[in-house]
């Protein structure tokens, strides 16, 4: 894998030979520069958007959060499809392939490249996750499928608890098998971090900065951010106050899928 990976973005397929792509075919066409799968298993706020945003300029397609593949994965409980999206493109990061990534090396094994983004700590990482929310839809909420709770807010700890226990499990899953060379831990904000995923990948690129998007910044455009917002602005502190007290069973939260504990269709 790794001449294939070692090589410069010269002619490299844009992420647009993708365009007319079906769901779950790859164009013959098109050669994968990294010659490999990479997947980000981070949680959600750690620089997922900042990513999708940079594997373009890799010569990689690069796919986030997908609505089919969250029915899939969290209502359908069909993995086996959430694989298949997997052979459509690149790259892919943000739900459900933070908790796919078991599944997904042992499907790809060392041909797969898995990428860990984390915060600068812990607190960091919640505290922008609580600001994240403040726009979350006032009734379809997706946090709540992944940690349990409608809002992390007055909860802190538990998500806490949550993001430093996915950090370990990963970096240990990989440990366990010989396979730590396949992962990156990564900040997107520390130096050089461009150059530090262009060399995990094997890529040779004239890119210094971090194309970052997505900071939460509480100004989101548009009539129905500006509605969630307010509406939230409301709840969340009654939420924080009152919900830790009411809410006292332990949450239901999802862990990596595990190879052999997923059904097959």
């Amino acid at each position: 894998m790794t001449s294939m990976r070692c090589m410069s973005l010269a002619g490299a397929a844009p992420s647009s030979n993708y365009a007319d792509a079906r769901p779950n075919e790859t164009p013959t066409s098109y050669l994968n520069p990294v010659g490999a799968k990479v997947f980000c298993v981070g949680l959600q706020k750690t620089g997922l958007t900042s990513l999708l945003r940079l594997m373009p300029e890799f010569g990689l397609n690069a796919r986030g959060s997908d609505a089919t593949q969250r029915r899939n994965f969290f209502r359908r409980r069909d993995y086996d499809a959430v694989l298949r999206y997997y052979d459509t493109a690149d790259f892919f990061c943000d739900w459900p392939t933070p908790l796919m990534y078991q599944l997904a090396y042992e499907k790809y094994g060392d041909k797969a490249l898995f990428i860990l983004t984390v915060r600068k700590d812990s607190l960091t990482w919640c505290e922008s996750l609580k600001r994240h929310n403040a726009y979350a839809h006032p009734i379809k909420n997706k946090h709540r499928w992944v940690f349990g709770r409608y809002y992390p807010h007055g909860f802190d700890q538990e998500h806490i608890a949550y993001y430093e226990h996915h950090n370990r499990q990963v970096v240990r899953f990989f440990e366990e098998r010989g396979a730590r060379n396949q992962l990156l831990v990564i900040r997107v904000d520390e130096p050089q971090a461009v150059a530090k995923i262009a060399d995990f990948l094997g890529i040779k690129i004239e890119l210094a900065e971090f194309p970052h998007a997505n900071a939460s910044r509480g100004d989101r455009p548009g009539i129905g951010n500006r509605l969630k917002w307010h509406y939230n602005n409301l709840i969340l502190e009654l939420y924080a106050r009152y919900a830790p007290r009411i809410l006292k069973s332990v949450p239901r939260q999802l862990l990596p899928i595990e190879p052999g504990t997923h059904r097959r269709r």
